[in-house]
C-alpha cells in the first residue's frame, strides 16, 4: 500500500523555498514532481504530530521509502496541503494522547467513533469520542469535566484539526491515539507520559501496520458517497494549476485575508475595487480567491472563516499557490484597550496566539516544573492565568482555592521556510513588516465613520498603532479576561484569526500587517449585550477604509 507519511505543525504551515518570477509560493519544478508522484497514486496520506512519535514508524521494517523519490522538500506539509495538492484516497492520523477515560489505561489505543467507525481488532478500543484543543491538559479537574461533558477518551492538540480538514474536503478518515498518560488524573508526583510516551508512540504505529488489511476494506466502505477524481490528479485537477499558473503570470500581487462575509462585503462593494473580468475569481479547495485590482494594485481575495484554524489553512494556501508579495489581513475585534473606543482602527505592531495552553495540574505552582517542560515541549517563560485569582467567593476574607488551578501560556512550534524540514523553532509574538508598520504611521489622523442611523460613538473614531494583538479560537465577552489579557499582554484587538495569519506568513518570509477595527468591549462595557450587535458594521467599513488607504500609500 502506498503511503505519504507527512508531519502534522500546530498552525498549518508548510516550508516551501519562495520562488521568484510568476510561481507562487510551489515552483513548477515541485510541482512537475507532485504530478509524478500522483500517477502512482492514490496514495494514504499518514499524518502525525511530530518527530517522537513519526520515528518509530519510519524505523520500522514495514516502511519501504521510494528510492526514486525518498522525500519531497515541502517540508511539514499539512492535511490541507496533502489533500489538496497530491492523490490520496484516505487519511490516517496516528499519536499519542492523554487519557480522559477512567475505565482504560495507559498504552491502550483508542480508535474514537466520531471520527470514523471500522472493524476493529482486540489490540485497540473503539470509544465514542476524542476531543482536541490547543491545551495540553494535566489537570484532573478539567479532565473528569471532559469525560463527564463530552464523554471524552483521548484528549489530544491535534486529531480535530486533521479531522475537520478532511470532512471539507469529503477524504476518508480515521485516527489511532494511544494514550501516554492520564491527563493529570494519577500521580501527584509527574505527568506519564515521561515514561511512557515512547511505549505509547510504538503502540500508536503498531496499530497503523496491523490495521493495514482491515483499512483496505474500511477505504471501500467510506469512499462510498465520496467523489473522487480520474486520473492522477490531487485535489486540485491539473485544470485549476493551469489557471493558477496563468494567474501567476500576471503577478505579483497582495493577497487580502478577511475572516467573514460580513468584514468583506464593504471591500467587494466599494468602486475602488474593479473585479479582473477574464477570471473574477478561483475556486479551490473550499475556498473563493477573487482577483482584481484595488488602488491600481493588483489583489487576491479571500475570506478564511471563523477561528485560527480556517485562517491558518487559507493563508498557507494562497501563499502555496499564487504569486504573493505581501499579505493585508482586516477584520473587525473586541477591544482590551480601556484607553481606546469602539470604531478605532489598530495596527498592532506585533501579534500573539494566547490560546496554546499547558493546563497545570491541581496542587502544582509557578515553581515546579510542568508536564514535558523538560523536553522543550513547554516553558513558563511566558506566563500563567491562575483560576482561583478570580473566584467570587472567599474563605475567611482570603480567595479560596480552584481545583482547574492553572494555564501557563505557550509559544507556536513554527517551521520556517529558510529552517531545517522537521526542526522546530518557537514563536509567541510576532512582528509585523517594519518596512508596512512605518508606513501605517501615515494612516493616523484619518477622518473615519462616527454613527450608525442615529446611534454615534462619543467621538470621532481614529487610526492608531499599537503595541501588541492577540488571537485565540476564543470570542472574548468577559470582562475578567478582557482586564487580564490587557494588563499581561498589553493587548488592544481581540480576535480569533490574525495571529494564525501572521504565523503563517513568518514562516514563509512573507511581508504581513494586519488591520482590525475594534466593534466591542470584550465585556468590558454594558451588561446588558454586546456592542458588536449595534456598532460591528462601522467597524467593518472603518477596516475597509484604512485598508484602501494603506494599499493606495504603496504607490
Amino acid at each position: 500500500m502506498r503511503v505519504l507519511l507527512v508531519a502534522w505543525l500546530v498552525v498549518l504551515v508548510v516550508g516551501v523555498t519562495p520562488k521568484n518570477g510568476a510561481d507562487g509560493a510551489i515552483s513548477k519544478r515541485v510541482m512537475h514532481e507532485i504530478s509524478s508522484i500522483n500517477m502512482k497514486g492514490p496514495y494514504l496520506g499518514l499524518v502525525v504530530p511530530n518527530s517522537y512519535e513519526m520515528d518509530p514508524v519510519l524505523q520500522s521494517p514495514s516502511f519501504v521509502v521510494n528510492k526514486s523519490l525518498p522525500l519531497l522538500d515541502v517540508s511539514g506539509v499539512t492535511t490541507q496541503l496533502l489533500v489538496s495538492l497530491f492523490n490520496v484516497k484516505g487519511v490516517l492520523h496516528f499519536g499519542i494522547a492523554g487519557n480522559a477515560n477512567p475505565e482504560l489505561e495507559i498504552g491502550d489505543v483508542t480508535i474514537p467513533q466520531v471520527w470514523s467507525i471500522i472493524c476493529a481488532t482486540k489490540q485497540v478500543t473503539r470509544v465514542t469520542n476524542g476531543i482536541s484543543s490547543n491545551a495540553y491538559v494535566d489537570n484532573a479537574a478539567y479532565r473528569k469535566f471532559l469525560y463527564s461533558k463530552f464523554n471524552a477518551t483521548p484528549v489530544d492538540m491535534e486529531s480535530a484539526a486533521v479531522a475537520l480538514v478532511c470532512l471539507q474536503q469529503k477524504k476518508p478518515f480515521i485516527a489511532f491515539r494511544a494514550l501516554s498518560d492520564l491527563a493529570g488524573g494519577g500521580s501527584a508526583v509527574s505527568n506519564e507520559a515521561d515514561v511512557f510516551g515512547s511505549l505509547a508512540a510504538q503502540n500508536a504505529a503498531d496499530q497503523r501496520s496491523r490495521m493495514r488489511v482491515a483499512l483496505l476494506g474500511w477505504l471501500i466502505v467510506l469512499v462510498v458517497g465520496v467523489t473522487l477524481k480520474d486520473g492522477a490528479d490531487g485535489a486540485i485537477s491539473e485544470r485549476v494549476m493551469h489557471e493558477i499558473s496563468g494567474i501567476n503570470m500576471e503577478g505579483p500581487y497582495l493577497g487580502l485575508v478577511v475572516p467573514n462575509s460580513f468584514e468583506l462585503n464593504p471591500l467587494l462593494q466599494s468602486p475602488s475595487f474593479v473585479v479582473n473580468e477574464s477570471l473574477p475569481f478561483l475556486d479551490v479547495s473550499g475556498r473563493r480567491f477573487r482577483i482584481g485590482t484595488l488602488e491600481s494594485e493588483k489583489v487576491i481575495i479571500v475570506m478564511t472563516g471563523l477561528s485560527m484554524l480556517n485562517a491558518g489553512i487559507t493563508t498557507q494556501l494562497l501563499l502555496s499557490l499564487f504569486n504573493v508579495k505581501g499579505v493585508l489581513h482586516f477584520g473587525i475585534a473586541g477591544n482590551a484597550n480601556p484607553e481606546l473606543q469602539i470604531g478605532d482602527v489598530t495596527i498592532p505592531q506585533y501579534w500573539a496566539h494566547t490560546g496554546l495552553w499547558n493546563w497545570q495540574r491541581y496542587g502544582e505552582g509557578p515553581n515546579d516544573e510542568l508536564a514535558l517542560e523538560s523536553n522543550g515541549d513547554y516553558t513558563r517563560k511566558i506566563g500563567y492565568l491562575r483560576f482561583s485569582q478570580y473566584n467570587n467567593d472567599t474563605e475567611n476574607r482570603k480567595p479560596s482555592d480552584n481545583l482547574l488551578n492553572s494555564v501557563w501560556y505557550q509559544p507556536e512550534e513554527i517551521f520556517p521556510v529558510d529552517g531545517q524540514p522537521e526542526i522546530r523553532q518557537h514563536a509567541f509574538l510576532v512582528p509585523v513588516t517594519k518596512q508596512y508598520f512605518s508606513l501605517a504611521e501615515k494612516l493616523e489622523g484619518m477622518e473615519l465613520e462616527r454613527c450608525v442611523n442615529s446611534t454615534c460613538l462619543p467621538r470621532k473614531p481614529k487610526v492608531i498603532r499599537v503595541k501588541n494583538g492577540i488571537s485565540s479560537n476564543a470570542f472574548v465577552d468577559n470582562g475578567a479576561y478582557r482586564e487580564f489579557l490587557y494588563s499581561k499582554f498589553s493587548a488592544t484587538p481581540i480576535d480569533m484569526e490574525s495571529a494564525a495569519v501572521a504565523l503563517v506568513c513568518l514562516q514563509q518570509k512573507t511581508p504581513f500587517i494586519a488591520f482590525r477595527a475594534l466593534s466591542d468591549l470584550a465585556g468590558g462595557g454594558s451588561a446588558v449585550s454586546n456592542e458588536a450587535d449595534i456598532f460591528g458594521s462601522l467597524a467593518a467599513q472603518n477596516a475597509v477604509d484604512v485598508l484602501l488607504r494603506f494599499i493606495a500609500l504603496l504607490h
